[in-house]
């Protein structure tokens, strides 16, 4: 049972109570090859099989709007195409999508006889029949909660529980219930709506068996205007998570809101579904708990900003409001600014504004200040010494608030997850400006932090039904995959020199990689894939050398596949050439356009 269940009302003294247990990511030694020379393409091609599908695969795009705001994140955090992990296993796999005529559709993969099933469309009585472009729809997305729940998000803020049956057999599910989420809602609500709605996905679900369960979503929405600092300090949209917990099947329990401000990458619950993890760049709030009669607002949550302070690659700036009263002036004399590499001291007529050591080094000679006589506004500009993105300005001081420059280049600068980017969405190939941050909360405290500043993001999978979404982390030149199976993230296992490659693929749409870690790939935005085995040797009895130290190289196995090269359909331009699905697993990676799955067997 969820220990939200048992949670006490949230007040105002929840945010940050209790000591903070600081987590090191750390690899295991034992998973690291340090003897990995290279890379050779196999002789020969890996085998390939093609389904095409009845209905095309029905594609979400963001709109301009949403590449410019944190919307573009979560459109990377889900698929069209979905792998039934509960149904899928050795030789067979259970894939669902939604068409382009608004049906679910199965169709399944046999390994063994190499062919996939005749596709079968699911009756399923799901008030999104009618699905409607929006501009400011999200992408549908569905997650199998055991064997026989599913929840289905349309998104354009609604959601649907549904009863499946046995899934190998059964293509008739039963809507249990519906619900929505209202524009600036905190509450999701039973029931269907045509009202104006808030889009999600559906970010993580488990299962605790006995009708009982955890649902958690994500959204992000654009804030009120408001001219108070803590509102210009917050920006114009925020990240929201809602983790529900469902009792009986279809009774939304307990439930809490969690506002993140900043750049947002995923998240998840733990293994024991009693803390939420959450990877960004910004603590986490609570501002709603459904067990305190009114809603907690962040004006309320927060103490007011006696400075902002905002940041780009180059200089850190920071901004006062001197509150002058009516007719006053602020002369330069008035202040004192003392400028040292790592130290701060702003004074305003003897009184203290901030003081303290800084987060990173700045250049001393090119500190400067400005002073707004009339308006009362006194503004720092700190040029950095290092290319250090600043999680906090002064460690010791926490009455300010950073301003987050909205800009949609922070999300393609993020290489993420194993899902796809959309089509104007290639990720760029500089290293992630952001210092985000490993938090886990129980029902409203933050328990565990980890620092993620040198630990540049490469993807994230799912790899077991009812586990934590786990991520992989570019160490060196390799990857390193972390899961959250327990107290801390745990080093499961290393693609040699997988970072250094997925860095070199400029086109590159998709990175996923076997739950095993025997291999990955990373997929373009058309045509190809490069897969890398590295327990495979490249050929049987056969040795590499180093010229230069003479040593027997350890080398592994490259595989390319161009569809172009083996699929006429693919190579004749007649079909949508863009792949929009990637899914690795042990045996099998799966690529789909929007009118074919073909079927790559790695091993």
């Amino acid at each position: 049972m969820s220990a939200m269940m048992d949670d006490p009302m949230l007040d105002s003294s929840d945010s940050f109570d209790g000591e903070i247990e600081q987590i090191e990511i750390k690899t295991n030694p034992d998973l690291i090859n340090a003897t990995f020379e290279k890379y050779i393409v196999a002789e020969k091609n890996a085998p390939l099989f093609k389904g095409v599908l009845p209905t095309k695969i029905k594609i979400v795009k963001p709109t301009n709007e949403q590449t410019s705001r944190q919307e573009l994140k979560l459109f990377t955090l889900v698929q069209p195409l979905v792998l039934d992990l509960y149904n899928s296993s050795g030789d067979f796999y259970s894939f669902y999508y939604i068409g382009t005529d608004n049906c679910l559709w199965n169709v399944q993969y046999n390994a063994y006889s190499k062919s996939y099933s005749k596709p079968t469309k699911i009756t399923f009585d799901h008030p999104y029949q009618e699905m409607h472009s929006d501009d400011h729809a999200l992408p549908w997305s569905m997650k199998f909660v055991s064997d026989e729940v599913v929840v289905v998000a349309d998104g354009l803020g609604r959601m649907v529980l549904a009863e499946t049956g046995n899934r190998k057999k059964s293509t008739q599910w039963k809507v249990l219930e519906s619900y929505h989420l209202l524009k600036n809602g905190t509450q999701l609500v039973c029931g269907s709506s045509l009202k104006t709605l808030q889009p999600f996905i559906i970010s993580d679900t488990r299962d605790g068996t006995g009708g009982i369960f955890d649902v958690v979503i994500t959204t992000v929405m654009k804030k009120m205007a408001c001219g108070s600092a803590v509102k210009r300090a917050e920006g114009a949209v925020a990240t929201h998570i809602y983790w529900i917990n469902f009792v009986q099947t279809t009774v939304p329990g307990n439930h809490r809101v969690y506002i993140v401000d900043g750049n947002f990458e995923f998240c998840t619950l733990n293994k024991y579904f009693n803390e939420l993890i959450v990877v960004s760049t910004h603590h986490p709030r609570v501002i709603y708990c459904s067990g305190k009669p009114t809603e907690v607002k962040p004006d309320e949550a927060l103490p007011p900003a006696a400075y902002t302070w905002s940041q780009t690659s180059e200089k850190v700036t920071v901004e006062f409001d001197l509150r002058l009263s009516r007719g006053d002036e602020a002369l330069p004399t008035d202040v004192e600014v003392e400028f040292k590499p790592k130290q701060l001291s702003v004074k305003y007529k003897g009184n203290v504004l901030l003081e303290g050591e800084l987060f990173d080094e700045v250049k001393v000679e090119e500190c400067k200040f400005e002073l707004g006589r009339i308006i009362g506004t006194l503004k720092l500009t700190l040029p950095k010494a290092n290319e250090v993105r600043f999680t906090e300005l002064i460690p010791t001081d926490s009455r300010g608030r950073q301003v987050i420059i909205e800009d949609g280049r922070d999300a393609l600068n993020n290489p993420t997850i194993n899902v796809a980017n959309p089509d104007q969405l290639e990720d760029i190939d500089t290293p992630d400006e952001h210092d985000h941050h490993i938090i886990t909360w129980n029902s409203s405290t933050v328990t565990k932090m980890a620092n993620l500043s040198h630990h540049q993001i490469l993807y994230t999978a799912q790899n077991a039904v009812n586990e934590p979404i786990g991520i992989a982390f570019r160490n060196e030149v390799d990857a390193v995959f972390f899961a959250f199976d327990n107290a801390t993230p745990r080093h499961v296992y290393t693609i040699d020199a997988f970072g250094y490659i997925q860095a070199s693929k400029t086109n590159r749409r998709f990175t996923v990689a076997s739950p095993d870690g025997n291999y990955g790939a990373i997929v373009d935005d058309r045509n190809h894939a490069f897969v890398y085995i590295g327990s495979a040797s490249p050929s049987p009895g056969s040795t590499l050398q180093n010229t230069r130290t003479k040593k027997i190289a350890n080398v592994a196995v490259q595989h390319v596949v161009s569809l172009a090269t083996v699929d006429e359909d693919y190579a004749s331009l007649k079909r949508d050439q863009s792949l929009v699905a990637a899914i690795a697993t042990n045996k099998i990676l799966f690529i789909a356009t929007d009118w074919a799955i073909f079927a790559v067997h790695v091993v």
